[in-house]
């Protein structure tokens, strides 16, 4: 091979590296596109993954019909109790202790002993004042005064039913000045009935 072949050769192997680099080029981007188109399809694979994990959680949750239907029937029943409210009545118990119980009872009875003492004193001035007023009457030197005085002490001493003898006597005395009163009423009454 010659100089001329030589130079007859080296255009044809210019455009040969021309054409080899260009094609090597094209490799190059081919390869980077299926590289990329592979990329692109594990994320399809990826996002069919994720659809079908979503698929399944979408059909394990279920609407809760029962829970719905009993949340229905509790609003019915509350919306009735609603409409028709309850009345509250406040009543008041007054609860007194029972300090104040016993303390009452307690001054009570000593209202009561109190009274029975004051009596009690009033009964013995009376006595008193009786047996003051009959040995005054004894004193005197009277004789008609002192023979009624002595028949009264034995009558008192030698009767077992003296006392019930002189209630009889003061009860009929009562009993006729009722009478004298009732008979004075009645006049009146006939003086007015005449004087109309």
């Amino acid at each position: 091979m010659t100089e001329q072949n030589r130079e007859m050769a080296t255009p044809f192997t210019e455009v040969v590296t021309n054409k080899i680099q260009k094609q090597a080029e094209q490799i190059t981007t081919m390869q980077e596109k299926l590289n990329s188109l592979e990329r692109a399809l594990q994320d399809i694979i990826d996002v069919k993954k994720q659809l079908t994990d979503i698929k399944v959680a979408i059909t394990g949750i279920k609407f809760p019909t029962k829970q719905m239907e009993e949340l229905s029937g509790n609003l019915t029943t509350s919306v009735t109790l609603l409409k028709q409210p309850v009345e509250n009545k406040v009543l008041h118990h007054h609860h007194v202790p029972k300090i104040i119980w016993v303390s009452g009872g307690l001054f009570a009875v000593l209202c009561l002993v109190f009274c029975g003492w004051y009596n009690t004193a009033q009964k013995l001035d009376q006595y008193r004042a009786n047996d003051l007023k009959y040995r005054y009457l004894k004193l005197k030197t009277n004789p008609a005064l002192q023979r009624i005085l002595v028949l009264t002490d034995s009558l008192c001493q030698n009767q077992p039913d003296f006392d019930k003898a002189v209630l009889q006597g003061e009860d009929s005395v009562r009993d006729l000045i009722q009478n004298l009163v009732d008979a004075k009423e009645q006049e009146v009454n006939e003086l007015k009935r005449k004087l109309k």
